[in-house]
């Protein structure tokens, strides 16, 4: 097949790495272009030697200056492309999951063939973050078609909520915000918290305030500890441990912990029916 994307040549260190599985091309690594682009345009990749080598989005503002996103030259990188990849992450999540596939991570960004973007799953509740121009260029796409494609399999989808408040993206040349995604049939007018179930412990998640796309993973295995094997005193004490160790801290770095520890007391107290 004829291929009509920009070409980007590749040295033979990268071309090593990606035939091994990597899937970033850094600035460093390429010796040539032809054909013009935008940013977050798709482009083939080659080597020296003029052998394909995948295709992925091109961002002159980032070091990581090719995402890969596609090492099969057949592909046609249209709405059932992404939707395909979008079925498949889904019907695995499903898979592996089980009963906690009410709340998970839907879309692991490169992980499942979609370089910068997680999506979180938090029981109707869908929360997003993009890291990538180029992805960012067809959220609209894939945002309608995870909802298109969840709805297929019985789950609702009420809103989804976006956490683009990382300064990464200002270096793919994005702006950084938050905020409800518009799309129609979904709201964008909800309180922010939302009640989940992993694991057999029920928490409550505020996906506006909590930490990226919400949950505490850092902590959520050390705190099921206590909640299976520890009294409500001691978990009391070490919050109030926490806390004191916070007091060093920046103002913001503080009230935004604080504001971690209240929701992890209030599941804990879940918990134990307090």
């Amino acid at each position: 097949m004829e291929r009509s994307y920009p070409r980007v040549t590749v040295s033979k260190k990268c071309e090593r790495f990606i035939k091994g599985g990597h899937i970033w091309v850094y600035h460093d690594e390429i010796s040539a272009v032809d054909g013009a682009y935008e940013n977050g345009d798709i482009v083939d990749v080659f080597t020296e030697k003029g052998r394909y080598l995948g295709s992925g989005y091109i961002n002159d503002h980032s070091k990581i200056r090719v995402r890969i996103i596609s090492k099969n030259a057949n592909d046609r990188f249209d709405e059932a492309f992404y939707r395909r990849r979008i079925d498949y992450a889904i019907d695995y999540r499903q898979t592996v999951m089980g009963e906690d596939f009410s709340s998970c991570r839907l879309i692991f960004g490169e992980a499942d063939g979609f370089p910068g973007l997680t999506v979180d799953k938090f029981e109707d509740v869908l929360v997003a973050q993009v890291l990538s121009l180029g992805t960012e260029r067809v959220k609209d796409m894939i945002f309608r078609n995870i909802v298109l494609s969840l709805r297929e399999r019985g789950y609702e989808v009420s809103a989804i909520y976006e956490r683009n408040d990382v300064k990464v993206r200002e270096l793919e040349g994005m702006e950084q915000y938050t905020g409800f995604y518009r799309m129609e049939g979904l709201s964008d007018d909800l309180g922010g918290e939302v009640d989940i179930t992993e694991n057999g412990i029920r928490y409550t998640v505020d996906y506006i305030n909590g930490q990226k796309t919400a949950m505490i993973k850092e902590s959520d295995l050390f705190f099921r500890i206590c909640f299976t094997n520890c009294d409500f005193g001691f978990y009391s004490n070490l919050i109030s441990a926490y806390r004191d160790n916070i007091e060093a801290m920046s103002e913001e770095i503080a009230d935004r912990l604080n504001r971690q520890l209240d929701e992890l007391e209030l599941n804990y107290k879940y918990e134990w029916g307090i």
